[in-house]
């Protein structure tokens, strides 16, 4: 198992999550959160839109918390957005990867909807990423 202050993610997951950030926040508020937790190197410097694993996860993670920590209450609601304009992100940008299609998608049952993506999610992440062990 690796450690996980070693274990990395792939760029693009960083990017899809600081894009959507930046669009709820604005570019202003994005940077006040990203100096708040060390994380300068991606002010106005997003990392690429590819699959390659070169994020540490305790850095996605540290992100995640200083929203909720510097926005309060207000935080969840952020981040719930934030994670949703995501996803459509990541549908759009790297959605041959993950095997999911946009319009098929809404033709889904809702429940089969929400199998659907987990699992593609989980594949992709399996495939691309060797430190991963993701199961649903």
């Amino acid at each position: 198992m690796v450690n996980p202050e070693e274990a990395v993610i792939l760029n693009a997951l960083m990017r899809q999550l600081l894009v959507s950030a930046q669009e709820d926040m604005g570019e202003n508020g994005l940077n006040v959160v990203l100096r708040s937790v060390g994380l300068d190197r991606f002010v106005g410097n997003f990392p690429s839109n590819d699959t390659n694993p070169g994020i540490k996860s305790v850095e996605y993670a540290k992100f995640n918390e200083a929203i909720e920590a510097f926005y309060g209450r207000a935080g969840k609601g952020m981040l719930r957005r934030i994670g949703k304009a995501a996803f459509q992100y990541g549908v759009r940008e790297q959605g041959a990867l993950m095997g999911v299609a946009g319009v098929a998608l809404t033709l889904m049952p809702q429940k089969e909807r929400i199998k659907f993506v987990l699992n593609a999610m989980v594949n992709a992440l399996n495939k691309t990423n060797p430190q991963v062990d993701a199961w649903l």
